[in-house]
């Protein structure tokens, strides 16, 4: 997990009354040399990647649920999992809601996650 992500999780399980952008501001403030890669790993087993999502930045990772909270909070996060099941595939029906889930996370999370901290590998 990236020291970020994991830092960000901690503050807001330790401070529940935290705004989420105020524990992610927090969080990046305090990190002394962010890394690039927001590889995931389990915590519990110390495997990688977590066998739910190989990214850290990838619904449902609690850590983008974090960053859904600060930049999108109106976004659905039962709509965003449709991009978790991607990876175990997909009726072809579900292939326009599955797009349409990519592109709002892309552009209304995932870019001004990376505007603001230029955290994000390109």
């Amino acid at each position: 997990m990236h020291p970020v992500a994991r830092m960000a999780i901690d503050i807001l399980a330790r401070c529940p009354e935290m705004s989420p952008s105020d524990a992610l501001r927090m969080a990046v403030a305090d990190a002394r040399r962010p890394q690039a890669s927001f590889a995931s790993s389990d915590l519990a087993t110390g495997r990688q990647p977590h066998p739910a999502y190989p990214n850290d930045l990838d619904p449902p990772a609690p850590f983008a649920d974090l960053l859904r909270r600060v930049y999108a909070p109106d976004l659905d996060p039962h709509e965003l999992l449709l991009i978790a099941a991607a990876r175990h595939g997909l009726p072809d029906t579900w292939l326009p809601r599955l797009e349409t889930a990519r592109v709002q996370w892309e552009r209304r999370v995932i870019q001004p996650f990376q505007d603001q901290y230029g955290l994000v590998a390109p």
